[in-house]
């Protein structure tokens, strides 16, 4: 009973932490797809992913020293100094790995180019591991019945 209860907690555990990753601030480089600023800027349409927030700020500030390093952090604060002047607050509503669709499900056919392309691969690896093994119990618990049965009969 204590060993199944160990292993109930440790799934349970491990898909809550698999659930709650993406939506935690330390790992929005990795699952914040783009940043919404509401539609009072016309500069900013839809809310546009880090290649364009770099364009736009390379042109704003000039070359950019490593655009790939920028952080969506630095992002916001370096799009606050832009428009300091004629926003009071600019608004950066992040657009993460649950929010990319009117139904918030977990994104299962991802781009290349998408920040979180690895994390969704490793969950296709696990599901087709643990589908093969849950097909593998099925077969073998069907043989054992079958034999089962016929011994019985």
């Amino acid at each position: 009973a204590v060993k199944v209860c160990f292993v109930t907690c440790s799934i349970v555990s491990f898909v809550m932490v698999t659930a709650l990753v993406p939506l935690a601030g330390n790992f929005e480089d990795y699952f914040v797809n783009g940043l919404y600023h509401g539609s009072d800027i016309p500069l900013f349409l839809g809310a546009p992913g880090k290649k364009s927030h770099i364009s736009i700020l390379e042109a704003y500030y000039g070359r950019l020293r490593s655009n790939k390093a920028l952080s969506w952090e630095l992002i916001r604060q370096l799009l606050g100094s832009m428009f300091s002047q004629d926003y009071s607050a600019l608004p950066n509503k992040r657009v993460q790995f649950y929010g990319n669709d009117p139904v918030c499900t977990f994104k299962y056919l991802v781009r290349k180019e998408d920040p979180q392309y690895m994390y969704v691969w490793v969950f296709h690896i696990i599901q087709i591991v643990c589908f093969v093994i849950i097909s593998v119990a099925y077969i073998v618990i069907a043989k054992v019945s079958s034999r089962s049965s016929i011994a019985v009969a």
